[in-house]
C-alpha cells in the first residue's frame, strides 16, 4: 500500500498550474494590447476541471503532461482565428512532445505555465437561449473520392435547407486503422 500511495505522489507532483487572461480582441494584431480588458465568468478547462475567470478575466488551472487547456465560448463571443485559420480557443501542455508514431503527432510546447492567454470578440449577434446543430456519425470515407460523395450525397443537400449554426462528424469518420 505505500508503494500505491508512492506512486500516486509522484503523479500528482508532476501537476502544475497555468495561468493566463481571456480577453476582448479590438486592434486585430495578435497577443494582448494594453487597452484589451479581460473578460469575466468564461469557463476555461483541462478536460478534467472548468474554472471561471475573474473580474479581470484571469484564470488559474493545474495542468499535467498531455493535457490540453480550452477556453469554452460564451454564446455571445467568437474565437479570433490563429494564422491557420482555425480558431484559437486551445493549447497543448506536452512538454517533451507525445510518443513518436507513424503519423505526426503533438510536437514538444516546452514547460512555459504563464500567459495563456486567449483572444475572444463579440459575435454580431448574440445567441439566443439555444441553437440547432446537425450531427453527422461514422461516415468511414476511404478515399477522396469518398469523401466527395459524402459531400454530394449527404452534406450539399441540406445545404441552406435547416437553421443549424454548427455541423459535426462524429465517431469513426475515416476508414484507417490508426
Amino acid at each position: 500500500m505505500l508503494a500505491l500511495g508512492l506512486l500516486a505522489g509522484s503523479a500528482y507532483a508532476r501537476d502544475t498550474t497555468v495561468d493566463g487572461v481571456v480577453y476582448e480582441e479590438r486592434d486585430g494584431r495578435a497577443g494582448r494590447s494594453a487597452d484589451e480588458p479581460g473578460i469575466a465568468d468564461v469557463a476555461v478547462s483541462n478536460g478534467e476541471q472548468i474554472v471561471r475567470t475573474d473580474a479581470q478575466g484571469r484564470y488559474r488551472l493545474p495542468v499535467r503532461d498531455g493535457q490540453t487547456v480550452f477556453v469554452i465560448k460564451p454564446g455571445d463571443r467568437r474565437f479570433v482565428p490563429a494564422t491557420d485559420g482555425l480558431p484559437a480557443f486551445w493549447r497543448h501542455y506536452e512538454p517533451s512532445g507525445s510518443a513518436k508514431h507513424k503519423y505526426p503527432a503533438i510536437a514538444a510546447t516546452g514547460r512555459s505555465t504563464g500567459n495563456w492567454d486567449f483572444a475572444l470578440t463579440p459575435r454580431a449577434s448574440a445567441a439566443a437561449d439555444g441553437f440547432q446543430m446537425l450531427v453527422f456519425a461514422d461516415s468511414q470515407t476511404a478515399s477522396l473520392a469518398e469523401v466527395g460523395y459524402y459531400q454530394r450525397d449527404i452534406v450539399a443537400p441540406i445545404i441552406g435547407k435547416t437553421t443549424a449554426r454548427l455541423g459535426t462528424t462524429l465517431g469513426d469518420i475515416v476508414s484507417d486503422d490508426l
